[in-house]
């Protein structure tokens, strides 16, 4: 639906200005020009390296990229159309992806609601990834544990990024960019 921000390319003549405060170019020009009818086109032999950051500049990240997903849908509104030719990608993989936390959500909620004890085994099976978790803040790197807590710290952590991402509807969107500093730029300044 987009490209990866660390390289595409686009022709020259195809590229229009965006408004000021989109938060997602990467996503915003190409899908200017695909909406245009011109062809997103993947180079498989592209490279780019990441360099690892911390969970806080993570969930900063992930806030902000999911709350331009609300953005470019705002832009973009035949993006839930049958004019875009990916509308069944787009919505399972950008639009499911912003209900997973509500979801989650109400189906610990709804667990409440079941007889006994199924109430207290479905609220039990939710609770205990979230208890995973928690644990990994405590758990020394190299332990077997870090397998499983990690693991589950990452997809909590990432579904309180996706909640927080609806912010987009009550801040201005530049309070949600800034641009990620890598631990090597740190160093070298």
């Amino acid at each position: 639906m987009g490209a990866t921000g660390p390289f595409y390319a686009i022709r020259r003549e195809l590229f229009r200005p965006m408004p000021p405060d989109t938060l997602l170019d990467d996503m915003f020009v190409p899908l200017d020009a695909f909406f245009r009818g011109y062809r997103l086109v993947l180079e498989e032999n592209a490279k780019a390296y990441d360099y690892p950051t911390d969970i806080r500049t993570e969930f900063r990240r992930k806030v902000r990229t999911l709350a331009g997903n609300y953005q470019i849908m705002g832009q973009f509104p035949d993006l839930l159309s049958f004019r875009n030719r990916m509308l069944f990608h787009f919505v399972s993989y950008k639009v499911a992806r912003l209900m997973l936390p509500w979801i989650a959500i109400a189906l610990f909620l709804v667990s409440f609601a079941l007889p006994s004890p199924f109430w207290w085994i479905a609220v039990s099976l939710e609770l205990i990834p979230c208890l995973i978790a928690v644990t990994d803040f405590i758990t020394p790197p190299g332990w077997f544990w870090k397998r499983l807590s990690s693991p589950a710290r990452t997809v909590l952590t990432m579904l309180a990024a996706t909640a927080c991402a609806i912010a987009i509807f009550f801040v201005p969107p530049q309070r949600l960019w800034k641009p990620t500093q890598l631990v090597r730029d740190r160093l070298s300044s």
